[in-house]
């Protein structure tokens, strides 16, 4: 099973409950392999693994993590030296950096209500605390729900993303599809 039929599964299971459901977007600062809305305006991003090395390899995405168990992350390197200078010098902090930072010079970050890692059975058999597992296979089963991290509902400006996503999406796929209709025609033709 690899991830796309895994993401038909997802559609199929949440055509009718959501508002949305996406695969492969960019909607925070990493890639959701699936993420759909409710039409309560609740976010679940679904991670998939397709062997226990994609899901061992996952735990390198350190910000990531941070931010979907926190909602924050620790300052990166550029923004630590940054930091670290202006200190030294006695200057402010840049207000790209000071306005987002919070008081433990931590950077917050967008995540969504629930986070869960989606497997054929038994990829998988235990997550982080704030994700959920679903068995994808024969049939998609919950193994453990995903808890709510926050109750924010989806802004304006994230169904916006989705929307454009959505538009750009169409039209490649539509000119790809013409321009392969055309050659075949010319092929045909010639």
């Amino acid at each position: 099973m690899n991830e796309a039929a895994i993401q038909d599964f997802l559609q199929r299971h949440f055509f009718s409950g959501r508002q949305y459901g996406i695969p492969n977007i960019y909607l925070y600062s990493w890639e959701s392999d699936f993420l759909s809305v409710t039409r309560a305006g609740r976010v679940h991003e679904y991670e998939i693994k397709v062997t226990k090395a994609d899901f061992a390899a996952d735990a390198g995405k350190v910000e990531k993590h941070q931010i979907l168990e926190n909602g924050h992350r620790d300052l990166n390197g550029y923004e630590r030296l940054c930091l670290e200078d202006q200190e030294k010098r006695g200057w402010e902090i840049p207000g790209f950096m000071a306005d987002k930072m919070t008081a433990d010079k931590r950077m917050p970050g967008k995540r969504p209500n629930f986070f869960w890692y989606v497997c054929p059975e038994n990829i998988i058999t235990d997550v982080p605390g704030y994700a959920g597992l679903i068995y994808c296979k024969p049939y998609l089963r919950i193994v453990k729900t995903a808890p709510l991290l926050h109750k924010d509902k989806i802004t304006a400006d994230m169904e916006k993303k989705i929307l454009t996503s959505f538009y750009y999406r169409y039209w490649k796929i539509r000119t790809e599809t013409k321009f392969n209709e055309d050659m075949n025609a010319l092929r045909k033709a010639g």
